[in-house]
């Protein structure tokens, strides 16, 4: 009697241990799919990022581009109202006007 209660909590144990390794490996394998899903949605907003960068990056230049127009233009009518006035000046020495 007392042997095969041996035996039988030696078969209860490799039961236990069959088990065990059965849930073990299944968990490795949960871990390993979670790893692969994460990295692939790490790689998948890494890709986002540089993306967004480049975006952000060709919008500073053409506001960059468009401020330089914006200045240019102003110093373009400050040049011209300056040539008026001066033009407007002569006239008026011209016709005696003070």
């Amino acid at each position: 009697m007392l042997l095969e209660s041996r035996r039988g909590g030696a078969r209860l144990a490799a039961i236990m241990v069959a088990c065990w390794n059965g849930v073990a490996s299944s968990m490795i394998w949960d871990l390993d799919e979670q790893e692969t899903v994460t990295g692939t949605v790490l790689e998948a907003m890494d890709r986002e990022l540089e993306e967004i960068s480049a975006n952000n990056y060709t919008r500073k230049c053409a506001n960059q581009e468009s401020r330089a127009r914006e200045r240019a233009r102003d110093q373009t009518i400050e040049t011209t109202s300056a040539m008026i006035r001066e033009l407007q000046r002569r006239i008026d020495e011209t016709s005696g006007k003070p």
